[in-house]
């Protein structure tokens, strides 16, 4: 197999530091002579304007003392900018190698249930499948059944563009500097839009079934998709050409991530593995341990990811162990039948412990990560209306945005009548 030569850049990360300059003591003219216009008329004391009270009567040592008191407390913002830099560093440096794990569930409490935001529109009046938010937190992009990918402005709460596509929206993806927004329907082509005019700029053509995924490299125009033909493909939008093939799944493939690595992790739904792809190496692992089709595969770190399907279960695992090393079997309950409830969304605060799940069941439920990533704990319940078909956290963690629908995203084999096919943005509280 060939594979393209990437370019390394180097980024410059420098510390800035506040100049600091030791005050000069200012020099006063002697002998100055002043009018008999500037004298005071009750007193015998004569005052300069540019002179004040205190720094005439303030002795050489109380001077020599309030400049060191001036000197060190520049020396101290200094050195709080200095370990504030040191922070930042060590953040992006975790961030590089994918050890970030930050604690952040314990803060959130529930729900800012006054400030729930309801978003829908009668173009897409059947349900949505799939959500993509802008790196600012901004814009929203949705997806629906009925062909059409609206456009929003989650501040202003309005629909501010739309794309028209010839059938059932199943995918979208936004790159993150915000330049491209690929979508797909029920075919085998991609779609490359300018986010920002909603003008169309590339087809791409190259799958032989339904593309059912796309995923943007972090910071980076490298794009992966994924198809019911079992194939992933990898597409450069800074050349917009197709660069290379992936097989390996034995049957359709039903969702693909990436973060920063030049990996792509997919589930392979009924073939019942997941598969981590090393691009740079030409290699790739294999993961077994759902008991049915894997739908939804999730990074939570470079080192940690999520899965979900139709048994059920809501898996974490670690990319070094073949076997998940924590999982909450019937995460949704099961139906009537007693049959359990298809995981049919999850959502992940990248490098964070802050997880959440969407089925039928009534409720999007929101996780913890415990034990430093080795167990999966059950925050709170949102209680919804339908089809949970996408979710998606805000990059600060303050909102969770879910796509709402009567039916399944990827078909119809039944409808909830009294689902609503609307996306519901979510304001979590947390603790001051």
């Amino acid at each position: 197999m060939s594979f393209f030569v990437r370019e390394k850049t180097i980024s410059r990360k420098t510390k800035k530091f506040s100049s600091i300059k030791k005050p000069v003591e200012n020099k006063q003219d002697q002998d100055e002579e002043l009018d008999s216009e500037n004298e005071e008329i009750n007193g015998d004391h004569k005052s300069h304007p540019e002179i004040s009270d205190e720094e005439d009567t303030e002795t050489p040592d109380a001077k020599r003392l309030r400049l060191a008191k001036k000197y060190l407390d520049e020396i101290k913002k200094s050195d709080d900018e200095d370990e504030h830099v040191s922070k930042k560093l060590k953040l992006d440096y975790l961030d590089s190698i994918g050890k970030l794990k930050k604690q952040l569930a314990e803060n959130i409490l529930g729900i800012d249930e006054e400030n729930l935001v309801t978003l829908k529109h009668k173009l897409q009046n059947q349900p949505i499948t799939c959500l993509c938010l802008s790196s600012d937190n901004n814009i929203l992009f949705s997806g629906s059944k009925t062909g059409k990918i609206l456009k929003w402005n989650i501040k202003d709460k309005k629909q501010i563009g739309c794309i028209s596509l010839d059938s059932s929206v199943i995918c979208i993806a936004l790159s993150s500097d915000n330049e491209f927004l690929a979508v797909s329907d029920k075919s085998n082509k991609i779609f490359i839009y300018n986010p920002s005019t909603l003008k169309k700029i590339h087809t791409f053509d190259g799958h032989r079934g339904i593309v059912t995924g796309l995923v943007f490299r972090k910071d980076s125009h490298q794009m992966f998709s994924c198809s019911d033909d079992r194939s992933v493909k990898v597409w450069s939008l800074d050349e917009m050409v197709y660069v290379e093939t992936l097989f390996g799944h034995q049957n359709q493939i039903t969702s693909v991530d990436a973060l920063s690595k030049e990996r792509a992790l997919t589930s392979g739904g009924a073939d019942g593995t997941i598969r981590l792809w090393k691009i740079v190496d030409e290699s790739q692992l294999v993961y077994n341990g759902h008991s049915g089709s894997i739908d939804c595969v999730k990074f939570i770190t470079e080192e940690f990811f999520l899965s979900s399907g139709d048994d059920g279960s809501l898996c974490l695992w670690n990319v070094g162990k073949k076997k998940p090393i924590a999982e909450q079997k019937l995460a949704h309950g099961t139906s009537s039948t007693g049959i359990a409830n298809w995981i049919s969304a999850i959502g992940t605060l990248v490098n964070t412990d802050l997880i959440a799940s969407g089925s039928c069941d009534g409720f999007i439920r929101v996780w913890k990560l415990e034990k430093n990533f080795r167990e999966i704990k059950l925050k709170f319940e949102i209680p919804v209306r339908g089809f949970v078909n996408s979710l998606t956290f805000t990059s600060d963690g303050s909102k969770l945005i879910a796509g709402i629908g009567q039916e399944h995203r990827l078909g119809r084999w039944w409808k909830l009548k009294d689902g609503k096919n609307v996306i519901l943005v979510i304001p979590l509280k947390s603790k001051e």
